[in-house]
């Protein structure tokens, strides 16, 4: 069993490289050790760690963040391990020889069981006296919930634990995780930063959903006590006490029995603080600085609850998002966007959609209230699409909302219909290019598709629009007069770590390839064949231009085959579905950006690829044009035409000063006009518009 030691670190590189003296002398060693940078690391240490670890067989990843954020740090850290477990530790930490082998133990002998989310030994540990152990059964046994114990963990008030013990929580700041824990949950950055409760508030998150974890007494370390500065006590103490409360203030159950232990326990912590002033008379002023800390904390998060009472009394605008699909495509990432960044003050944002996909719990991490609708489908299905109906005329109805607005044909149709016969005054439909482009589900009823959008653009209120060429489609087709479109062009929020240079190597690619790159569902609308005999085609006379396509769909086994059929597997790389964040990656690995899509909106991977400064090809459709100016930041191509896909992808690779200004026009295109931002400000303006 593979594991990962993850240590985020700053400014402490003696203690540093004494936890990793602890680490090279295990019985069982880690198969990588990752460093995560907030501070300023030496070139010195560097290299000493790197002679730590050269006899063993550990890989050695280094990670330098510019901003210091332990959350963002053991996330990265995530991200970049390749074991199935991951160890979080804390940079002055000292494992016993044999800790990682009974951690190993632990997950070895409950392999089969799913909802074991991580493992943790014991810290410090040492029979307690007898009045510690009163002031601790009187303070912090009420309960094994996280909100009413210490906030350093499980092991710190049962030291006296004989056998492995299931629990509900884990300190992450030294503990471990499986892998796969974090494809769905994350590390969160508290509001006033972390004093150890942002590892409370990453198990809540986990047992929410039925996980639990196991503290094994016979894997032990050692935790120095860290260093609290004088002028930083009281501030150390305030972010505890606040973020205390927000923790039991977000999660847990307000009933008599959990206020009394929660308010027990934050009591019994101060007292103890009290207490350390006469253990240490030398550090009193430190501890009591920090206990008047924590009480302030307490207090500033209860005043700003009660004023957060009085704003929740100011009647907020109630929005309901209908989306047909919960997979994670070009409209659920809009739709996902504009919900995340929406004034939470002015608005409250639900949704409705079909259950099923990462749409769903990325929503849910950020606590937006989801209702699945079983029925929804794509294309035409008379007896689901009925029972679709009555299911929204039936929440709309029930849950009184000021404003419905619909993304995408089938939500559109059966959306805006169910909010007029529910009274709806306000009802919104963004057009993520029209349902009557689509040849491929809606070829025998295009016109029947066509005259379904006149009848409900009856019900709309306004139609927006993501490209002027969608509204110049509707206008032209008299879907709605004129005055009723309105255009929103889709913005995004360019956010990525990586570089180019690591991205190809992950790839495999050298530093004479050429990369082209395609990124879509891979379905009739993406026409993913076309790129793929285009590269047949250039590989015959360039056997160093690679072509990689990302996605999945109804057509990737036809892709597949074609790969096969043809001997390209040396060439084109098809690597199927991939997380936002990992296309966001890759796309730093591409020298050109590929799209050879039947029709479009206004694509959101062709944004992605302009703000990563590549320069771009795609067919001349919908609001492709947009995008991109001919010959200034890439080439638009006429649909099929793989003859000037071919004679496009050929200038690029013999042109590679020409690629790169097209690459930085791109990148000032997108920098300039489709940011996030702008999105939001639009339609936060259209919604205060009641």
């Amino acid at each position: 069993m593979l594991i990962s030691i993850v240590i985020p670190t700053k400014n402490r590189e003696k203690d540093l490289i004494e936890c990793i003296e602890s680490i090279v002398k295990q019985t069982a060693l880690p198969n990588e050790l990752i460093i995560i940078d907030d501070g300023n690391i030496s070139i010195a240490k560097k290299n000493l760690i790197q002679y730590l670890l050269q006899n063993s067989d550990i890989i050695f990843q280094y990670f330098k963040k510019e901003i210091a954020d332990s959350s963002e740090s053991r996330n990265l850290g995530a991200k970049k391990a390749s074991g199935e477990i991951i160890l979080f530790l804390d940079d002055d930490v000292i494992l016993n020889k044999n800790y990682i082998e009974k951690i190993i133990k632990v997950y070895e002998e409950n392999k089969e069981n799913e909802k074991l989310a991580g493992v943790g030994g014991m810290i410090n540990a040492r029979e307690k006296s007898f009045i510690e152990k009163i002031f601790d059964r009187t303070f912090f046994l009420h309960s094994s919930k996280p909100w009413s114990i210490l906030p350093w963990g499980f092991q710190t008030w049962k030291y006296d634990l004989k056998k492995e013990e299931k629990t509900d929580w884990l300190p992450g700041c030294n503990c471990s995780f499986r892998k796969e824990i974090f494809r769905k949950y994350q590390f969160k950055s508290l509001q006033v930063g972390r004093v150890g409760l942002e590892e409370i508030e990453f198990c809540w998150q986990i047992i929410k959903d039925g996980y639990y974890f196991i503290i094994t007494p016979f894997a032990k370390l050692v935790h120095k006590e860290p260093p609290i500065a004088q002028e930083t006590a009281f501030l150390s103490g305030w972010k505890e006490g606040f973020n205390r409360f927000l923790i039991f203030e977000l999660h847990v159950k307000k009933t008599l029995k959990n206020y009394f232990c929660f308010l027990i326990a934050n009591l019994g912590w101060i007292i103890r603080k009290w207490l350390a002033i006469f253990r240490e008379p030398k550090l009193a002023s430190k501890h009591f600085l920090y206990s008047l800390g924590l009480i302030k904390g307490n207090f500033d998060f209860i005043r700003k609850f009660l004023w957060k009472k009085k704003e929740s009394q100011i009647k907020k605008i109630k929005i309901l998002q209908i989306i047909t699909l919960s997979e994670w495509g070009g409209v659920q990432r809009v739709c996902f966007d504009l919900i995340k960044n929406l004034d939470k003050k002015k608005f409250q944002v639900e949704v409705a959609c079909k259950p099923g996909g990462i749409l769903i719990e990325k929503l849910k991490e950020i606590e937006i209230r989801v209702y699945s609708i079983n029925s929804f489908r794509r294309g035409i299905f008379p007896i689901n699409d009925f029972k679709t109906l009555i299911s929204l005329y039936r929440l709309i109805k029930k849950r009184k909302y000021d404003i419905v607005h619909c993304h995408s044909t089938k939500a559109g149709v059966l959306g805006r219909t169910a909010a007029r016969l529910a009274g709806v005054k306000k009802i919104y439909f963004t057009v993520h290019g029209w349902g009557f482009y689509n040849e491929g589900e809606y070829s025998w009823i295009k016109r029947i598709i066509e005259f379904l959008e006149k009848i409900t653009a009856k019900c709309s209120t306004r139609i927006i629009c993501v490209s002027e060429n969608d509204k110049k489609e509707g206008i032209k087709r008299k879907i709605a007069e004129k005055d009723k479109f309105l255009v929103i062009k889709n913005g995004i929020d360019w956010k990525v770590e990586g570089s180019k240079e690591k991205t190809r190597g992950k790839l495999g690619l050298k530093e004479d390839e050429i990369a082209f790159g395609m990124i879509g569902r891979l379905v009739y609308q993406k026409n993913p064949l076309m790129f793929l005999r285009t590269a047949k085609e250039i590989i015959k006379i360039y056997q160093k231009a690679k072509f990689i396509l990302i996605g999945g769909g109804s057509l990737f086994q036809e892709c597949q085959n074609f790969i096969k059929k043809n001997r390209l597997e040396n060439n084109i790389f098809l690597l199927g579905k991939k997380l936002p964040d990992e296309i966001r990656e890759l796309l730093l690995g591409f020298d050109v950006f590929v799209l050879t899509s039947k029709y479009e909106g206004l694509p959101l991977t062709i944004i992605e690829a302009m703000f990563a400064g590549l320069p771009i090809i795609a067919t001349n459709v919908g609001g492709v044009s947009e995008l991109i100016e001919d010959g200034k930041n890439g080439f638009l191509v006429n649909l099929n035409s793989i003859e000037e896909l071919v004679q496009k992808m050929i200038y690029f690779i013999e042109n590679p000063k020409e690629r790169k200004e097209m690459g930085k026009k791109s990148q000032k295109v997108a920098e300039e006009n489709f940011t996030l931002d702008k999105m939001i400000k639009k339609y936060e303006s259209l919604y205060n518009n009641i």
